[in-house]
């Protein structure tokens, strides 16, 4: 364990061919090979070849199968855009282990941008019996109600915001959701702190409906132009664009 953080260590910090080295040397004792395998896997992550990453960590899971060797896979699977397959591993870990819940929380996680959005909500629920204050499962679970139009929302999402109040994304959570009930001033600054914290596309873009909502059309295009000179994510660009075009055309 303590070879394995010092590996660990020299990967964060740049020092690549100690970590290689040592990594070599786990290998001379046959018993670590599947550790071995895995720092393999987290090295490679590192210099994004994910390819080699997924590599190391099915021969990781082939000698010795771990909820590590399985999280690391489905990182590179899910580097590689290939969520089908990041599934069907998460799908099959689970099944033969049933209270691993980390491996669970990272299904349920996965659910989402799969658009399987009823189990998403169905894992989501199951695991918060468990860990109920985790605001990621609140947030998530909040966003889901609110998607499906189920009252709960709000409260779960303050919830969410009770447990991690310094994160962006249960702030964005909450903030949105009053925005979309029509709380607009408590809402709008929930999103502004949100954006402070954290410079995402998303938050601002819900910014500035709130700002549209308040008749603050100058400020809300503002947000909308700094989204798109930034480009990113394509799909959202799109949709910001649409929604600027119709506040242009409005009397």
């Amino acid at each position: 364990e303590a070879m394995a953080a010092l590996i660990r260590l020299e990967i964060q910090t740049g020092e690549e061919v100690a970590a290689r080295r040592r990594i070599d040397a786990l290998r001379t004792d046959e018993a670590s090979n599947a550790l071995a395998d895995i720092l393999s896997g987290e090295l490679a992550m590192k210099r994004n070849n994910f390819g080699a990453a997924q590599a190391a960590y099915e021969a990781a899971q082939q000698r010795l199968p771990s909820t590590a060797g399985l999280l690391g896979l489905v990182d590179a699977l899910q580097a590689q855009n290939d969520l089908a397959r990041a599934t069907r591993e998460l799908e099959s870990w689970t099944k033969l282990h049933a209270d691993d819940q980390v491996a669970l929380k990272r299904l349920a996680l996965v659910y989402l941008p799969m658009r399987r959005l009823d189990e998403a909500q169905a894992l989501h629920e199951k695991l918060l019996n468990v860990t109920a204050d985790d605001p990621v499962l609140l947030g998530n679970l909040a966003r889901l109600y609110q998607i499906k139009g189920d009252k709960r929302a709000r409260a779960y999402a303050e919830r969410a915001l009770a447990a991690a109040p310094d994160s962006a994304s249960t702030l964005d959570t909450l903030g949105w959701i009053l925005v979309t009930e029509k709380d607009t001033a408590r809402g709008l600054s929930l999103l502004r702190d949100a954006i402070s914290r954290q410079n995402n596309p998303l938050i601002r873009y819900h910014l500035a409906q709130a700002l549209q909502e308040l008749g603050r059309s100058a400020e809300a295009k503002a947000e909308l132009e700094v989204i798109i000179q930034g480009g990113r994510p394509s799909e959202l660009v799109d949709e910001v664009k649409r929604y600027r075009d119709g506040l242009s055309v409005q009397p």
